[in-house]
C-alpha cells in the first residue's frame, strides 16, 4: 500500500514539474501588419497581421548555472579522458600478458620437442647396440639413458 502511495506522490510531483515548465515556456509570436505595426500574441496573430517569428520566452540562464554547466562538462571530459587512458592501459597489459603466455607456450613446445628428439636418439643408440657386438656396460648405459630420457619426457611435455 505504501509503495502505491509513493508512486502516486511521485507521479503527482512529476505532473507539477511538467506543468511548471510548461507554464514558464509559453509560446509567443511576433506579429506585424503591412504598415509595420508590431504586436505580440500567445495565440494566433490578429486579423491583418502575419506571424514573423517565435519569441523565446525561456528565462535566461543564470551565470552561476552556466559556470556550473561548464565545470560539469570539464569534469565529465576529464573523467572520459581518464577512463580512456585506463582502458588503453588495461588493453596494453592484456596484450603484454598474452604475448608472455604465447612465448611461454612456445618455450614449452620447444622443450617438449627437444625431449622427444633426445629420447628418440637414446632409443636409436640402444637399438644400434643390439645389432652389433657391445659390452654389457654399454647396453646398461644405453638403457639407463633411455630410462632417464623417458622419465624427463612428462616434465618437458605437460598435458
Amino acid at each position: 500500500m505504501n509503495s502505491s502511495r509513493g508512486g502516486l506522490a511521485l507521479a503527482f510531483a512529476a505532473q507539477l514539474l511538467v506543468s511548471g515548465v510548461a507554464a514558464q515556456q509559453i509560446q509567443v509570436s511576433r506579429c506585424e501588419t503591412k504598415d509595420g505595426t508590431v504586436t505580440y500574441s500567445n495565440r494566433e496573430c490578429p486579423a491583418g497581421s502575419s506571424p514573423v517569428r517565435k519569441v523565446n520566452t525561456a528565462p535566461p540562464v543564470a551565470v552561476s548555472d552556466q559556470k556550473a554547466a561548464r565545470d560539469r562538462a570539464k569534469k565529465d571530459a576529464a573523467e572520459v579522458k581518464q577512463s580512456d587512458k585506463e582502458l588503453k592501459q588495461q588493453a596494453a597489459e592484456e596484450k603484454r600478458a598474452a604475448d608472455k603466455r604465447e612465448k611461454a607456450e612456445i618455450r614449452v613446445a620447444d622443450r617438449c620437442e627437444r625431449a622427444r628428439r633426445d629420447l628418440a636418439r637414446a632409443i636409436q643408440a640402444r637399438n644400434a647396440l643390439d645389432t652389433k657386438a657391445a659390452t654389457v656396460e654399454q647396453m646398461q648405459k644405453a638403457t639407463q639413458e633411455v630410462s632417464k630420457r623417458d622419465a624427463e619426457l612428462p616434465n618437458s611435455c605437460p598435458k
